[in-house]
């Protein structure tokens, strides 16, 4: 990663940078050094400030931390930059979702709108915060089933088997007619 970053301070190129910076910024991300990969990523953005990917993660990493504010500024910035991403529509659903939970007039009201937000998170590839939307409706609503359809889905994707086998348990207890989550928890629970 430092040689990356030197190679990026040596470019002439500052698209070259955006991107070396944005690559570097991701894997200091996944490493857990969060502040870290948000100053790279702004570096990466300071060098081009209409590159996608950057943009892109500037929402992950915000929708991660819980900032709405900060998602919505890079939403904004990328809207302008690049008007026809694909991504831009599943985006404003989450943002739309996230709007709606907040003014629901019932708690299933709202559970349905967080349902489509953790569903939202899913598409985009934000597995932790579908984990987050999907315990915190079952924090209020146990026997939610699209909430735990979500998490097993989850748990499966980042390898966390037990978690995942413990949902799906729960699931098909409440519908011993789902075929897709009994076999799930057949091939899951084989893993263990």
């Amino acid at each position: 990663m430092l040689r990356n970053l030197e190679t990026a301070k040596e470019s002439s190129s500052p698209l070259e940078r955006a991107a070396i910076y944005h690559r570097v910024s991701a894997v200091y991300w996944d490493l857990g050094f969060r502040l870290f990969a948000v100053q790279l990523l702004e570096q990466s953005l300071g060098e081009d400030p209409t590159f996608a990917p950057s943009l892109v993660f500037g929402m992950y990493y915000s929708l991660q931390r819980g900032d709405t504010v900060g998602a919505r500024n890079y939403f904004s910035r990328m809207k302008s930059a690049n008007p026809s991403h694909a991504i831009l529509a599943t985006l404003e659903k989450s943002f739309a979702a996230m709007e709606s939970a907040r003014s629901a007039r019932s708690v299933q009201e709202r559970l349905a709108h967080r349902l489509r937000l953790a569903k939202s998170y899913a598409q985009l590839g934000l597995v932790d915060g579908t984990i987050d939307e999907s315990i915190s409706i079952l924090e209020q609503d146990s026997t939610h089933v699209g909430a735990l359809q979500l998490l097993a889905e989850a748990y499966d994707l980042k390898g966390r088997i037990a978690p995942a086998v413990s949902v799906l348990e729960r699931l098909t207890r409440l519908t011993p007619d789902d075929a897709i989550a009994r076999e799930k928890l057949q091939r899951l629970s084989k893993r263990m």
